[in-house]
């Protein structure tokens, strides 16, 4: 909950990911929850206001840099295992990376912002689909509409702060039918080793644009 005076809030720790050099601190819906949201061509809509203090430190001229803060996870597939465990055992028992995350960005001249990322197949780079520039200390609202699909049918709209700054259509965005889990937090690359903090407030999914509107809250 955010006002003038007051950010109640849940303080968690970094998870140092050893294998693959990475740290992350993240939260994510339970299978069960996320099943409550079928991904059968009709858009969900995600929304959260997220706060980065002033002095928000970024190694932004690292080649292994990104810092992630938010993405839609895939699962295995109940009907197919075999192609889940195919998978694992191929990458180390890693599971597929995601095909759509949400970025915080620095460029070399200083200036901040969010940025959204796709991915049409696991193997292929994520690919910039839309960026916007924010402000350090200050609550900035994302909404994003997507149209889930395994075939060319989907699409992806984000706005920030009522802004549209990415409407991606006709691509795959999911790998397999399984619903897509949310994570929110830091997911950060091998070169992050400075302490940030991030905040966040309401988190909601929905069936439409006002029921996830955070300035509606």
């Amino acid at each position: 909950r955010r006002s003038s005076d007051l950010v109640d809030y849940l303080d968690f720790a970094v998870n140092y990911d050893a294998t693959a050099n990475k740290s992350r601190a993240e939260l994510a819906l339970q299978d069960g929850s996320a099943d409550l949201y079928p991904m059968n061509d009709v858009p969900i809509f995600y929304g959260w206001s997220i706060y980065f203090p002033e002095g928000y430190e970024y190694n932004v001229s690292a080649q292994d840099r990104f810092n992630i803060i938010g993405q839609w996870y895939h699962r295995a597939y109940p009907d197919t295992p075999e192609a889940w465990q195919e998978w694992l055992d191929a990458h180390g028992g890693r599971g597929m990376p995601p095909s759509v995350h949400v970025e915080y960005e620095e460029r070399a001249n200083g200036e901040r912002g969010v940025g959204i990322a796709w991915k049409p197949t696991p193997e292929t780079p994520a690919s910039s689909i839309g960026e916007m520039g924010i402000n350090l200390g200050e609550w900035n609202d994302l909404v994003f509409e997507i149209k889930w699909s395994t075939e060319d049918d989907g699409y992806i709209k984000a706005w920030l702060n009522g802004q549209l700054f990415t409407d991606k259509s006709g691509i795959i965005n999911m790998y397999n039918p399984t619903p897509k889990k949310l994570k929110v937090g830091l997911y950060r690359g091998p070169s992050a080793r400075m302490e940030n903090t991030v905040y966040y407030d309401n988190i909601r999914i929905g069936g439409s644009y006002e029921l996830v509107d955070p300035s509606n809250y």
